[in-house]
């Protein structure tokens, strides 16, 4: 069958980068009658930064303190240059300057900076990474707020995203060593090395999956605690504590043998194939990447055990599928299913044949 691609809840994400600190301090004048919470607006970016503008001068001694004009004070070394940088887009990707009310087309490779927003419409994703190289993955109808420090500074603090609504998927690297921290209106999940994925519905229920990797701590607004290890599951509803994590639903089995081979005409390839049914699973999502970037994604009713991609251009692609419960849990995707697409075209006795196109990354399939 034919499925038209679903519509995903719109999101918005406040996300706050940064980098490390592996540079020595630099030297601040104090100039009028600034206070060290304005120097730390001023020269980081973020007051919340203050007590490492202390911790840079105990010379200052016990607080309130009185600084004086022409002053030399330590703070954070800082470069000039984004907070992040759209590393991957497919479909409709816009930006937004926090000074301009219009939203521009956004392009792959262009520098992000501190309040621009970025958004994904309909059959569109994009990927950001930070200073540090943290990424942040959006599905369509995502809006994200880059919130950062004005000067990328030193690493004094770890990633923060505050989703609202949506779905927010983390990728962290081992050596990265750093978790990010993601804030829903009903709690705050910190995402160690691994993968995972942050929903909030529009009801302020936050549910976290924890597909591989270290556990995610999650605390609720309202107390209480829970641990979601590898492989499990946990949801927090506003006013209320975490659940007790549970196992996540397991992924579908491919019946369709792989890997699979198909021929791409005028109007581009079909690409079809069916799963075999998997336990507590109410819905099931489907994926088509190339290489690590995703072209097309959809959800299905349980009940629905295949589908079908029409107008895919000569490539080589994945396929994955991933089962989601009755409560909006979302389990790792399966093995991935390689497909392969030739392209070919018909033409007279004697005729050249025309060049074939291959998909761009700006390119909705």
């Amino acid at each position: 069958m034919r499925l038209t691609l679903a519509t995903l809840s719109a999101a918005t994400v406040v996300a706050v980068a940064g980098a490390r600190a592996d540079q020595p301090p630099d030297d601040y004048v104090v100039q009028g009658d600034e206070t060290c919470m304005e120097i730390a607006s001023k020269v980081l970016g973020d007051r919340r930064l203050l007590p490492e503008l202390h911790r840079l001068n105990p010379q200052l001694g016990p607080l309130p303190h009185a600084l004086r004009p022409g002053q030399i004070i330590k703070v954070p070394h800082v470069e000039q240059g984004p907070d992040a940088r759209l590393t991957r887009k497919i479909g409709d990707v816009r930006f937004r300057r926090p000074s301009e009310g219009a939203w521009d087309a956004a392009r792959r490779g262009m520098d992000l900076f501190r309040a621009w927003r970025v958004g994904s419409e309909a059959r569109a994703a994009a990927e950001i990474t930070f200073a540090d190289t943290q990424q942040l993955y959006l599905r369509e109808h995502t809006v994200v707020i880059i919130y950062g420090p004005e000067r990328r500074r030193a690493r004094v603090d770890a990633p923060e995203a505050v989703l609202e609504r949506g779905t927010l998927r983390s990728r962290l690297a081992e050596l990265n060593g750093r978790p990010v921290t993601v804030t829903t209106p009903s709690a705050t999940a910190e995402l160690g090395a691994g993968s995972a994925l942050v929903s909030v519905d529009d009801a302020g229920l936050s549910t976290v999956a924890n597909h591989d990797g270290r556990p995610v701590a999650l605390a609720g607004k309202a107390g209480g605690k829970v641990a979601v290890k590898a492989g499990m599951g946990s949801r927090v509803a506003r006013g209320q504590r975490p659940e007790k994590p549970r196992p996540l639903p397991p992924p579908p089995a491919w019946i369709t043998a792989g890997p699979l081979g198909a021929i791409a005409l005028a109007d581009g390839a079909t690409i079809a194939a069916q799963w075999a049914p998997a336990a507590n699973a109410a819905r099931y999502r489907f994926e088509l990447l190339r290489g690590a970037a995703l072209v097309a994604a959809g959800e299905v009713d349980a009940a629905a055990t295949g589908f079908e991609l029409h107008g895919a251009p000569p490539g080589s692609y994945t396929v994955q599928v991933a089962s989601i419960d009755r409560d909006h849990l979302e389990g790792k995707p399966g093995a991935p299913l390689a497909v392969t697409v030739r392209g070919a075209v018909v033409v007279a006795p004697g005729a050249d044949a025309p060049a074939l196109a291959a998909l761009v990354d700006d390119d909705p399939l």
